[in-house]
């Protein structure tokens, strides 16, 4: 089984060019150090004009950028493999540990309280990679200890550049929330 996770080509540029100014590299020297043929084509890529996953030059910008092989993934819009994770017997979620920064596997199958089925989810997602009509799981970041509840939102626009996620009876801005996944897979046990 495989889950789709590919990035948007406005994403996919987004990872180049802040990667590429993380190293601070400018266009020329990505040019010179890859085969990509020009600083047009390669601003092209990063502003996601051209998809660069669709581009035959977006191997040789790997080694260049740094690229690890789940970013590859997600640029090159390729499938990656589930098999880490066990449908069966999906985990719950630790409100006290995801607010004390308890790290969760890369993608894990959970169960969330007063929700139905199961849902597979990527935490590898946060509050900077929100990209609208997607679903995420959120905590909210000011409930007292103990109150905590982990909801389902989907991230719409409000406005020219702003997102809010959209529980069903509540719009959060980002910064009120934790973001603790995507949810790319959801399911029902039999």
């Amino acid at each position: 089984m495989f889950v789709k996770t590919g990035f948007s080509a406005e994403e996919a540029g987004q990872l180049l060019r802040r990667k590429r100014r993380a190293l601070d590299l400018t266009l020329e020297d990505v040019v010179a150090r890859s085969n990509v043929p020009s600083k047009q084509y390669l601003s092209k890529l990063e502003s996601g004009t051209v998809h660069p996953g669709r581009s035959r030059y977006v191997g040789s910008l790997a080694p260049v950028l740094g690229l690890s092989e789940q970013e590859m993934a997600n640029i090159t819009n390729q499938p990656r493999p589930m098999e880490a994770v066990d449908l069966l017997r999906p985990s719950h979620l630790d409100a006290v540990g995801v607010l004390a920064g308890l790290s969760l596997p890369p993608l894990g199958a959970y169960v969330l309280e007063r929700e139905p089925g199961i849902i597979v989810m990527d935490a590898t997602e946060d509050e900077k990679r929100l990209v609208a009509g997607r679903q995420y799981v959120m905590i909210l970041r000011e409930r007292p200890q103990g109150t905590q509840v982990f909801l389902r939102a989907r991230a719409l626009r409000e406005g020219e550049a702003s997102l809010v996620l959209a529980t069903s009876d509540r719009l959060y801005r980002p910064d009120e929330v934790r973001i603790v996944g995507r949810i790319v897979f959801e399911g029902q046990l039999l």
